[in-house]
């Protein structure tokens, strides 16, 4: 399901987790955010090969502002793009929340070890 980026952008970090764990709609509910913070967890590993390594995240942070919101649109699309070319179909089907989370709610410097 691709979800527009602005959508994503404009939810809550508990509403980004309930809509990675429910799949269908944004919600606030407990289970559903725990849910999606599990699935999260389960995917880390995978994201940070995808994100970090393949998309070569720390050589690319220069070339973003963040502060801009059509640059942040920029690097989660991109994000996006490069998951779903992912072998874990997962991921390629979840791309743009998950890239929505890595890079608001984790930051893209801190989850790739960026230094």
């Amino acid at each position: 399901m691709a979800l527009n980026i602005d959508y994503l952008l404009g939810l809550s970090e508990n509403q980004l987790y309930g809509l990675l764990g429910n799949k269908h709609k944004a919600t606030t509910k407990g289970k559903w955010t725990r849910r999606g913070l599990e699935e999260f967890e389960r995917f880390r590993e995978k994201l940070y090969e995808e994100i970090c390594d393949k998309w070569e995240a720390c050589r690319k942070l220069a070339n973003f502002v963040f502060d801009d919101p059509e640059g942040l649109k920029r690097v989660v699309q991109e994000i996006a793009e490069q998951l779903k070319e992912s072998v874990f179909p997962e991921i390629r089907e979840r791309a743009h929340n998950l890239a929505v989370i890595v890079v608001r709610k984790e930051g893209l410097e801190k989850f790739c070890n960026c230094s």
